[in-house]
């Protein structure tokens, strides 16, 4: 992944983290994708993507 599309990923979690759409949940759930439709466009599916891949990140450190 490029410097660009970390730092936009980055950005996305701390305002899904900010706004109270994630709050450290272990995966994706139907509320969170009903929290990020009220909150965002999300036509590609992007901040559900950013969750999956911080999740996927953090427990690859494990």
């Amino acid at each position: 992944m490029g410097e660009k599309s970390a730092k936009q990923y980055n950005t996305r979690l701390e305002n899904m983290l900010k706004y109270g759409i994630y709050d450290g949940e272990t995966s994706v759930t139907p509320e969170i994708i009903e929290k990020i439709h009220q909150k965002y466009v999300n036509a590609s599916g992007e901040y559900q993507r950013t969750i999956k891949y911080y999740l996927e990140y953090k427990n690859g450190l494990l």
